[in-house]
């Protein structure tokens, strides 16, 4: 699991809190997770590899607020990116 890895590899007093759930990876440096007991709409909570110290950090106030984002980012990509993808 890319999460515990990071954080065992750092000099960091971080764990992950009960009820966590990765919602994405990135290039094995960093992550996003969400914790089911926030409710509904919980926010996105993230780390990242030499930058997250101390706690983690508030991506998103709301889960929604993240997949709007990424189908934005996704949305927007160049075509020949786009094409790439989707071949």
């Amino acid at each position: 699991d890319v999460a515990k890895e990071l954080l065992g590899s750092e000099k960091i007093n971080l764990t992950l809190p009960s009820g966590s759930m990765i919602i994405e990876t990135h290039q094995g440096y960093t992550f996003l997770f969400i914790i089911a007991e926030e409710g509904e709409n919980p926010p996105v909570w993230g780390f990242k590899e030499g930058e997250t110290l101390d706690k983690f950090d508030l991506i998103y106030t709301s889960f929604t607020d993240y997949i709007y984002e990424e189908i934005d980012r996704v949305c927007n990509l160049p075509q020949d990116i786009m094409e790439k993808m989707l071949n």
